[in-house]
């Protein structure tokens, strides 16, 4: 193995509202060259930042706390460019989010393998391999929660490309993936959980919006150019030219054979238009208003 490239890129993150593509733009990462960790889930997310911080509780103790936060996101950067962890704390900090994630009831936590799931990540992470750096063009992940803690990532990493994903959020309100409404909702963004089940779209819209925003505006503010508002519904409809302006983005050129097996990669979903099987006068005039805004055709 050739000796570490100290100029390694990255990282490249991708985050977005659970369901709203980020499976494609990963693959499409990773046909291009970046080194997305090798604790993945069939969504192609890297397990261990879910591990450190998928964790609603945790962060609403620590949000403030960004030197307890960045520990974490050192921590990630030692794990994924391939270097040894030597400190205690590191390992304490590893250890406390295995035992909590063990003992966290949440929507969606059993079904991501039982409470034996944060172990199974403890365990990939000490027998780890050393990474090829140079097999790579860069490093980073995808994990749709990364979101969350943009202003905590813009501070932790110098050279964070940020990539932030986004679908109509009429169709993403009747999707079944709810996972961030129950995890995040309430907690950050003042969205109840509605009792009633025929409410949980309009509620899902709520989430839609709000995390959207937020997002948006930090991510253009802390970040400027290095912050990418990915359409996926366009990346779906047009992916030539949503490539195209992808690879722009990442100063990146490839082959032509490279680019046009790229663009064979997203497929538009059988999922798209969901919503207009459904009665939108649950959502207000303002909300649709607000979806045209984020860039989405609506029908209703």
């Amino acid at each position: 193995m050739k000796e570490e490239i100290h100029n390694w890129r990255g990282p490249i993150i991708v985050g977005g509202v659970g369901g709203s593509g980020t499976r494609v733009v990963a693959l499409i990462l990773q046909a291009i060259g970046f080194y997305l960790g090798n604790d993945l889930n069939d969504s192609l997310d890297n397990l261990w930042f879910t591990l450190l911080f998928k964790r609603p509780k945790w962060f609403l103790r620590n949000r403030n706390n960004k030197a307890e936060v960045a520990r974490g996101l050192s921590i990630s950067k030692q794990l994924l460019t391939g270097k040894r962890l030597f400190r205690v704390a590191d390992w304490l900090f590893i250890v406390k989010a295995v035992v909590e994630l063990a003992h966290q009831d949440g929507h969606d936590y059993l079904q991501t393998g039982g409470r034996i799931w944060a172990f199974k990540r403890l365990f990939r992470m000490i027998v780890r391999k050393p990474v090829a750096q140079h097999s790579f063009v860069g490093w980073g992940w995808k994990e749709p929660n990364s979101h969350l803690y943009l202003d905590h990532l813009a501070h932790a990493y110098d050279q964070l490309q940020y990539i932030h994903v986004i679908r109509n959020g009429l169709d993403m309100a009747y999707s079944r993936n709810q996972d961030q409404l129950f995890n995040w909702g309430p907690l950050y963004f003042d969205v109840a959980i509605p009792e009633s089940q025929s409410l949980m779209p309009k509620a899902s819209l709520s989430y839609w919006l709000a995390a959207n925003k937020v997002c948006i505006e930090n991510g253009r503010k802390l970040l400027g150019e290095r912050f990418y508002l990915l359409n996926f519904d366009k990346l779906c409809m047009n992916p030539q030219k949503e490539i195209a302006q992808f690879l722009q983005f990442l100063d990146l050129s490839v082959k032509k054979e490279e680019f046009d097996a790229l663009v064979r990669i997203p497929h538009i979903p059988k999922s798209k238009g969901r919503y207009l099987q459904e009665d939108l006068t649950i959502f207000s005039s303002h909300e649709i208003a607000c979806v045209k805004e984020l860039g989405f055709e609506v029908n209703c």
